[in-house]
């Protein structure tokens, strides 16, 4: 997974005291593009849904979402992004992975884990 320009950009933004905003989505796609820095969207996003959970402990912040047995079905997904708007916005982080073909016996969970490092 890489942090994005735009991703980091916001981070600081927040950290300096500017007007910030947080994620609130996860975005699945279907392009295996290798992930840059640069990226500021999928490749070809398919769905993007609302925040399902957060949980955070004393230097990380993990988001996730679910895709349940009725959602996306035939799509083969490649990659996912976490963003801070239900459409457009600031892309945090996008990465890709190998094939996961839903269909409607497969759920599917994105995490994403967001580690501080000193």
């Amino acid at each position: 997974m890489v942090a994005t320009n735009v991703g980091v950009s916001e981070l600081i933004e927040w950290l300096r005291g500017a007007s910030a905003t947080a994620p609130t989505h996860i975005a699945c796609g279907s392009d295996d593009t290798a992930v840059l820095k640069t990226d500021t969207t999928l490749g070809t996003e398919v769905h993007r849904e609302a925040i399902d959970s957060t949980f955070y402990g004393t230097d990380w912040v993990s988001f996730s979402i679910i895709l349940d047995t009725t959602q996306q079905n035939s799509v083969d997904f490649y990659e996912f992004g976490l963003l801070n708007a239900s459409t457009s916005g600031d892309m945090y982080t996008r990465a890709t992975h190998t094939i996961i073909s839903k269909h409607n016996s497969l759920e599917i969970e994105y995490e994403i884990i967001i580690r501080f490092q000193n």
